[in-house]
């Protein structure tokens, strides 16, 4: 390649350079979710973000082996959702009936049986991104904000996937003042204290 052809290409590989995805871009599990059950992935695996209201949508980036993560019984099988290094959750892809396997996909000391994870002795509910509460259902009037890390205790959550959801919890009627509250942004997980 001639020096004037290599000066061409500079731009194009330093701009490629730069716009490539991060390698591993989980970051460290957020002090609030320490006293959560949490998993060490063996084995790389592709993430997903938060598509409001309530689902999520692959985002093309990819959580290596050795991320960790915390856990989240679900139906019978494990969830987990990491932490990008800006702080905003994301949640680790996997199959609706497999989930993530123990000691295939990932090791935890503190992983119990699923089928017997559901105790409320040891399960909380808990907002992993911070939600604006409203006391309209058209995201009007009076709003409060619930920070992420909340656990939400007597929680009911109805609806989210057309519209706004429909929330209560003991943490809304303390923190916002009202029985029922209005979110559009609304994430939350299933979790086991250790």
């Amino acid at each position: 390649m001639s020096n004037r052809m290599l000066l061409a290409a500079l731009p194009f590989i330093a701009l490629a350079a730069c716009s490539s995805a991060p390698e591993n871009p989980v970051g460290a599990i957020p002090a609030p979710f320490a006293k959560y059950c949490t998993g060490t992935l063996k084995v790389d695996r592709q993430l997903m973000t938060p598509m409001p209201p309530g689902g999520w949508t692959s985002d093309r980036t990819t959580a290596s082996a050795g991320s960790k993560f915390v856990l989240s019984p679900s139906f019978g099988h494990w969830e987990g959702y990491v932490f990008r290094e800006d702080g905003a959750a994301a949640k680790i892809s996997t199959s609706h009936s497999i989930g993530l396997v123990k000691d295939t996909d990932f090791t935890s000391d503190c992983a119990i049986d699923t089928s017997s994870s559901g105790s409320s002795d040891s399960r909380r509910t808990v907002l992993f991104a911070k939600a604006t509460i409203f006391v309209d259902k058209n995201l009007g009037g009076s709003s409060c904000t619930l920070e992420s890390g909340t656990e939400l205790t007597k929680f009911d959550y109805a609806g989210g996937f057309s519209g706004p959801g429909t929330l209560s919890s003991a943490e809304v009627k303390a923190k916002c003042g009202w029985d029922t509250g209005y979110s559009n942004d609304i994430l939350y997980a299933y979790v086991l204290v250790k």
